[in-house]
């Protein structure tokens, strides 16, 4: 007799990390401040005991990184699901037109060239999108995204120009 398979077994590592943040932190404030304070280098390592019990290696400056970045602005954004929105396209949402401020911000995240350059670029972004959209970030998707980077760089930076130029493209064709 063959097993259903189980659904979190589709889930992508990312899916299932912003999945277990918001579980464990939602039942343990101390571990919610803990992750909260992840984005800060000189306190990441208060969120390792986090980190470690979803078997994220901390010896891998990448993968600590991504993860810490991720969990840090998910609790920050009190998020209770994963959005549904990339962080470019809701980049592009949050200013009008495709120029401006918000080119600005993306050329900078574009120019990065290592995930832990990106996860810096990051930070203030997540805080300067909680207050200009209610778009809800795809948090999964770019953890995804930057523990993938260091082997797919341009595809990944290809495709987050694409999301951020896309909003402009179909307002041109309407």
């Amino acid at each position: 007799m063959s097993e259903m398979p189980d659904k979190n077994a589709l889930e992508t590592r990312g899916q299932a990390f912003v999945r277990y943040v918001i579980d464990r932190c939602s039942r343990d404030k101390g571990a919610a401040a803990a992750m909260r304070r992840a984005d800060n280098p000189a306190m990441q390592h208060q969120s390792w005991n986090i980190l470690i019990d979803f078997h994220v290696n901390l010896d891998n400056s990448i993968e600590r990184t991504a993860f810490a970045c991720i969990g840090a602005a998910v609790i920050q954004a009190k998020a209770n699901r994963n959005g549904d929105t990339p962080l470019t396209r809701a980049l592009s949402l949050a200013y009008s037109g495709t120029e401006g401020q918000g080119a600005s911000r993306l050329r900078r995240l574009l120019a990065c060239s290592t995930t832990e350059e990106c996860c810096s670029c990051l930070r203030p972004l997540f805080r300067l999108l909680a207050g200009k959209t209610s778009a809800t970030i795809d948090y999964a998707q770019l953890l995804d995204d930057l523990l993938a980077f260091p082997r797919r760089s341009e595809k990944i930076k290809a495709k987050w120009a694409t999301s951020f130029y896309q909003r402009e493209a179909r307002e041109e064709q309407s």
